[in-house]
């Protein structure tokens, strides 16, 4: 038993003698709530540490050893103040001791209370490093806990002074994102404008989320985020071709001309590039059928033939069907001199007395056109009916034979043999191109239309000018 404890626990006893305290605590003192010394005090408050109750509390560093003790069983566990190391921890949240023994070397041998008293008497007056987030914030000032955690999925569940400790001893060595800063640096070529707008999935996304959906998704996913990546996806695209091909698009930028392409170049089929170009010109060449219907063409490879149809054949075949010109505003004086020679000068051409010199004339004279597949030989030979054709030439073959051997037999052989193509008679009025001032053309024009208004099975009848031009009248067109 401690006098001087039992008086300081029960003060109405202050005022009495050693002796009559004695004889108080005699009386009294089997009563287990008695505090009478530093033992029953502990065994009350068994938890209480009274070297932490004094340093982590300013006001009572002065206090002697019972007055710190009594100041605690009176007000102080009421008031939420530190008195063990529990108590430390729950309210300096930000103290790590492993940070701390780490760059403080004079308490490297001390134990975890030398650590932490330590820390209550020097090292907090001092300002010394006392966690992870303030050595980090003297290192990387750009530090930004929101970033860290936000950009760094796996660490979501962390909690703050742990995510510092992450970022002290793995983040920074494995090159995570950490700012603003970090981000840039490690994606330096970032544009977010372009990743927002080509990107309509993420349009609503502010900078910060968007830089997040860039770093965790779309760099995985392949997505246009700056002018190099737009290449990368659209190796041949030419914006200055692509404004050219397409005039409602010369009045927007660069930006805005490469997000139109991104989201409407399928949809509308634009021309974005010299490749494209040839693409879409041969979207429906059949090159079996082209190297077989024009066997003067010799080159090496696929591409070469494919080039060689976008430059030449394409434009002729468009030429077969234009009109050389146009019977209603034709100028004498400024026609094409060739063109007025075949259109007036008709000499020549009353010479022929037979189909076959007429034949021969019309190979000579007739504007080119390249087949290059079904649809296009049927443009040329109209009225090739190919079950006809089969029924009467290859009636012992025909379950075994190509169409396209049948129609490419015809192209080089049949047509010159006179093969006939169709059970129709066909009735062929060949007449000058420009007689059409005495209206005669108009007369054929009317027999031929007359005779097909028939839609008989056994004849039909086609109107063919000599020259093989084609010309545009106020009556009729697209007749040559």
């Amino acid at each position: 038993m401690n006098l001087d404890f039992y008086k300081v626990f029960n003060p109405e006893l202050s005022n009495l003698s050693d002796i009559e305290v004695l004889h108080n605590f005699l009386k009294n003192g089997t009563n287990e709530n008695i505090i009478f010394d530093y033992n029953s005090f502990l065994k009350k408050y068994s938890e209480f540490d009274i070297d932490f109750y004094r340093y982590f509390n300013e006001d009572l560093k002065m206090l002697p050893h019972i007055q710190l003790c009594y100041h605690y069983h009176n007000v102080g566990k009421t008031e939420h103040r530190i008195y063990n190391i529990d108590t430390f921890n729950s309210i300096d949240t930000e103290f790590d001791i492993d940070a701390y023994i780490k760059y403080n070397s004079d308490v490297y041998n001390k134990s975890i209370k030398e650590t932490i008293i330590h820390y209550g008497i020097i090292g907090k007056s001092q300002n010394r490093i006392c966690n992870y987030s303030k050595f980090i914030l003297l290192k990387f000032p750009d530090f930004d806990i929101n970033y860290y955690l936000k950009f760094n999925s796996d660490l979501i569940n962390l909690k703050k002074i742990d995510c510092y400790k992450h970022f002290h001893l793995h983040g920074r060595n494995e090159n995570r994102i950490y700012s603003n800063n970090s981000f840039n640096k490690l994606y330096p070529d970032f544009d977010s404008i372009i990743y927002k707008k080509f990107n309509s999935d993420i349009f609503h996304l502010d900078d910060m989320e968007l830089k997040i959906h860039f770093h965790l998704n779309g760099i995985k996913e392949h997505r246009i985020y700056n002018n190099e990546s737009f290449y990368k996806f659209y190796p041949d695209f030419d914006i200055n071709l692509y404004k050219s091909f397409n005039s409602d698009l010369a009045n927007l930028d660069e930006i805005n001309i490469k997000i139109h392409f991104h989201f409407y170049r399928r949809k509308d089929n634009r021309i974005y590039s010299n490749q494209n170009i040839l693409y879409t010109s041969l979207l429906d060449v059949d090159l079996n059928f082209y190297k077989k219907f024009n066997k003067e063409l010799i080159f090496n490879t696929d591409e070469e033939y494919l080039t060689y149809f976008n430059n030449v054949s394409n434009i002729k075949n468009k030429e077969y069907f234009e009109f050389d010109f146009d019977a209603i505003n034709l100028n004498q004086d400024t026609l094409d001199i060739n063109l007025r020679e075949k259109i007036y000068n008709n000499s020549f051409i009353r010479k022929i007395t037979n189909y076959d010199e007429l034949y021969e004339y019309n190979i000579q004279y007739q504007k080119p056109f390249y087949i290059y597949n079904k649809k296009s030989f049927y443009q040329y030979y109209s009225d090739f009916d190919i079950e006809f054709y089969k029924n009467k030439y290859f009636f012992s073959s025909k379950e075994n034979i190509k169409d396209i051997d049948v129609m490419l037999y015809y192209h080089l052989d049949g047509k010159y043999q006179k093969h006939v193509i169709n059970n129709r008679k066909k009735i062929i009025i060949y007449t000058p191109p420009f007689d059409i001032k005495c209206g005669g053309i108009i007369v054929m024009h009317y027999l031929a239309k007359i005779i097909n208004e028939y839609d008989s099975s056994r004849f039909y009848c086609k109107l063919f000018m000599y020259n093989n031009i084609k010309y545009n009248n106020i009556f009729f067109n697209n007749f040559f």
